[in-house]
């Protein structure tokens, strides 16, 4: 049983675009079951944490899970082939057995997320400017891990430039975005954080194709 069998199957949902939010929505319509693990490991590795580093080995892993789960066929072929190596009485069947499902996840991490019309969505790249980055370790402790926190809802953003009635109501209440000249929508944004006792610009520039 694979992968592209899925993909070419209309009763099987698609591939969502590959960022956490949308990762998250398709889970909870298509594989709820996973969806106590993944918010937990989003909160462990990510959020609690404010890094996000961790961000890339988080949507492969969780990729792979989703892609699997959506199809219940190929979820059932899996759990059993990651069950019958402990009851094979030959090394190389269970070999057998684990170098199957080892490939069915490799190939689940390749699929590639629906088409869209859209620029290419987050996680986005977002790098400091040589001033800002001379200065990083300047502010006290909780100042730098509010501008973490900032940077790590920036990255996954959905729409970098907020753009939209309450365009940026998924952010948390204590955070707000707003263009720094209204004549300018495409140009730098100022985030107010901390309920407006700390802000940070910045500018947002779409690449033409996937790094």
């Amino acid at each position: 049983m694979a992968l592209h069998a899925a993909e070419s199957d209309p009763a099987i949902s698609p591939m969502p675009e590959r960022t956490p939010m949308a990762l998250r929505r398709a889970i909870a319509e298509d594989a709820p079951h996973l969806l106590p693990d993944f918010e937990a490991h989003w909160k462990r590795a990510i959020s609690d944490a404010c890094d996000i580093a961790p961000l890339p080995a988080f949507l492969a892993r969780w990729w792979c899970e989703y892609a699997i789960a959506r199809d219940p066929q190929l979820d059932a072929h899996v759990t059993e082939l990651q069950h019958r190596p402990a009851e094979a009485t030959d090394i190389a069947e269970a070999r057998t057995l684990l170098d199957e499902v080892a490939q069915i996840r490799y190939s689940a991490r390749k699929l590639e997320p629906r088409v869209s019309d859209e620029f290419m969505g987050p996680p986005w790249q977002m790098d400091r400017r040589l001033d800002a980055l001379a200065s990083r370790d300047e502010p006290p402790d909780h100042v730098r891990k509010s501008v973490d926190e900032v940077r790590a809802e920036l990255v996954i953003a959905k729409d970098p430039y907020f753009r939209g009635i309450d365009a940026d109501a998924d952010l948390p209440q204590s955070m707000c975005v707003e263009p720094v000249w209204s004549s300018d929508p495409k140009g730098p944004r100022i985030l107010y954080f901390d309920n407006h006792c700390g802000w940070l610009v910045y500018s947002f520039v779409p690449r033409t194709q996937d790094p």
